[in-house]
């Protein structure tokens, strides 16, 4: 319209452009070629969004298949070396034994990464039950007990924590009860600080351990994960065994 005015208005005069011409006549082009650009960008990602549709079942194909891929792989993994544990001494079965608890793990890690699930957040409670539970203790004297509140959190955060609970339930496993002496382990899951943060506690009522502790694999691995929380690990002697409390930061 602004152009038709002009002309129109430029029409009965010689055509000599002065510099307000020239001005005007560059604004419109300017205008003219962002809405050209915009719309070609429209044009672009309309093409693009089309092209990701079509793409999309078949990179659902993939994905699906590389999540079956990875799940019979730990699977095969797991029995490979439980299979193992009747050809070694007790001494390697045990770190044998130790290793499949890890692998155990990072399978149930798997399971809640599912791609299918597509999952945010998770409640740890219930992924620490989960662990527990595949911690079977291999003498029917030791209980595991889980005392959990509910608690929802991001996922890169609860793996690391269902970590550092294998890796402590573990360990009281092996050096907190001797003989055929029996006892329980309890796992504990509370939020502090208006629910900012969760404290993680794994308690048992064995010979209890030195304080601080001497620095294993798997109380380094421990060390790792709070690490990675952004959270704080306490060694307790108590009277009748040790406690390990972990706090961590619900959100990052």
């Amino acid at each position: 319209m602004l152009l038709g005015v002009f002309l129109r208005s430029t029409a009965h005069r010689r055509r000599i452009f002065d510099d307000w011409d020239v001005s005007f006549l560059t604004s419109v082009t300017n205008v003219l070629g962002i809405c050209l650009a915009l719309n070609e960008a429209k044009q672009q990602n309309i093409e693009a969004a089309a092209q990701a549709a079509r793409e999309r079942p078949m990179f659902d194909v993939i994905v699906s298949e590389i999540q079956h891929r990875t799940k019979n792989s730990l699977e095969l993994i797991i029995g490979f070396l439980t299979q193992k544990l009747r050809e070694f001494s007790p001494d390697v079965g045990a770190r044998i034994d130790s290793v499949i608890g890890r692998v155990q793990a990072l399978a149930l890690a798997h399971d809640v990464l599912s791609f299918g699930n597509k999952p945010s957040s998770l409640q740890l409670d219930d992924y620490l039950r989960s662990i527990c539970s595949n911690l079977r203790p291999q003498r029917p004297e030791v209980v595991i007990e889980v005392e959990a509140e509910p608690i929802t959190v991001p996922i890169d955060r609860a793996v690391p924590a269902g970590l550092v609970v294998n890796e402590l339930v573990t360990n009281s496993l092996k050096y907190a009860f001797s003989g055929n002496t029996g006892g329980r382990i309890k796992v504990q899951l509370s939020s502090i600080g208006n629910s900012s943060e969760a404290c993680l506690a794994v308690e048992d009522d064995g010979k209890g351990m030195e304080v601080p502790p001497n620095s294993g694999l798997g109380l380094t691995l421990v060390q790792a994960f709070a690490h990675q929380l952004q959270g704080q690990v306490k060694f307790e002697k108590i009277e009748s065994g040790s406690r390990t409390v972990l706090c961590f930061p619900v959100a990052a």
